[in-house]
């Protein structure tokens, strides 16, 4: 496949919003905490847009706000006392 090819279809696949189940199914199988619900309703409320543009992949998305989880259930400090 050429570059030209692969580049036209990147760009005329049309994006399909995934259902809660859909999500749910992704997420069980990520074995993740984000809450399927949440996302759908979050990026159905936004039109699935993403900084503008219209979202091409759901399951990046949704790999970012687990990253995100993860990085809000670190601890922020240091066990070091700060004397």
């Amino acid at each position: 496949m050429s570059k030209k090819s692969k580049k036209t279809s990147q760009t005329n696949s049309v994006f399909v919003a995934p259902t809660v189940e859909l999500v749910r199914e992704y997420c069980h199988d990520r074995s993740n905490t984000v809450d399927a619900e949440q996302f759908v309703d979050y990026y159905t409320a936004r039109g699935w847009m993403l900084n503008g543009r219209k979202m091409k992949d759901w399951q990046a998305a949704l790999r970012t706000w687990e990253k995100n989880a993860a990085e809000k259930s670190k601890p922020r400090y240091s066990s070091e006392p700060a004397f």
